[in-house]
């Protein structure tokens, strides 16, 4: 079912093109690529432009997934008759139970969400919030559930007009499609070029009468992780290299204090599952980074290869 389901959306075309996660030939790195091309050409306009992302966090968004408003949207994507109806039997009159210290609590009708390590489960979710894209006329990022929203402006205060009016779209859009947002934890950040000044006095994004948090030069936090990589607003990736560099120096003690015992296979093995996924782990969008950062990473991969 899986194999057909997907020969039949990527043959229409119907899955939104910058959703990333749970496909094939598409990585973490696509949607990475596609914020730092945002921000290349808001830099290169003229007047330049200043890039706002917010990174969303939704709470469980797997397991509140409303099973009758997934088989509209399925019937919508074409998945009618013998189809829907297959589809509604694999989703319904599903239960659960907990056991502990072999004594089991009553079983309870799963309601809400799609069954967890399924093959189909993924696809599901895909499908579910495939049409995020058309509640902003922003760009809509999304890997799986990890949600992200671009606008850009040479303005300020503009900018900021423009990003409460499509955040609070995109709020409206997972109320009615019941999901829920963590605003506590929603961040954004505004990435401009250290020489491109920004005052950022009385400008906050609101929602829900909630004010998100905002990661830059001056406040708590100077950097936040996004797919893996650590973003500040002037896109040094100083924050990614120390966060690296702190990975690999832990995993070079770790490997220090056996490699006397374990045969240089085995040390081999340790490098590469240990150190090397730090080092290249979307290497194309921040080895562009200045001669010293490149010096830091160098010295300890020069370190762990003489291990």
């Amino acid at each position: 079912m899986f194999v057909k389901m997907m020969s039949y959306l990527n043959s229409e075309n119907i899955l939104y093109k910058h959703q990333y996660g749970f496909r094939a030939k598409h990585s973490t790195l696509h949607p990475i690529i596609q914020l730092l091309s945002k921000c290349a050409e808001s830099h290169n306009s003229y007047p330049r432009k200043y890039t706002l992302a917010i990174l969303c966090d939704l709470s469980k968004a797997f397991d509140v997934i409303d099973k009758d408003i997934l088989l509209q949207k399925l019937e919508h994507y074409g998945f009618r008759g013998i189809a829907k109806k297959w589809l509604k039997s694999y989703l319904t009159n599903r239960t659960q139970y907990v056991e502990f210290e072999s004594k089991n609590s009553p079983m309870c009708k799963i309601e809400y969400g799609v069954p967890q390590g399924s093959i189909l489960g993924p696809l599901l979710y895909l499908l579910y919030v495939n049409d995020i894209a058309n509640a902003s006329s922003g760009l809509v990022l999304s890997f799986a559930d990890d949600t992200s929203l671009i606008v850009n402006d040479s303005n300020l205060n503009t900018l900021f007009e423009k990003a409460n009016i499509e955040m609070n779209n995109l709020y409206s859009w997972f109320c009615a499609n019941k999901l829920s947002l963590n605003a506590k934890k929603t961040k954004y950040l505004v990435i401009h070029s250290q020489y491109h000044k920004a005052d950022f006095t009385n400008l906050d994004i609101t929602i829900d009468n909630s004010t998100l948090t905002r990661v830059g030069n001056g406040e708590n936090e100077e950097s936040t992780k996004f797919l893996g990589v650590w973003l500040d607003e002037n896109l040094t990736w100083k924050n990614h290299i120390n966060h690296v560099g702190n990975k690999i120096s832990r995993a070079i003690y770790m490997i220090s204090q056996v490699k006397r015992i374990l045969p240089i296979e085995s040390l081999r093995t340790l490098y590469f599952a240990m150190i090397h996924p730090h080092i290249s782990y979307n290497i194309m969008t921040w080895a562009d980074v200045t001669n010293l950062d490149k010096a830091k990473l160098n010295k300890l991969q020069k370190r762990a290869i003489e291990l």
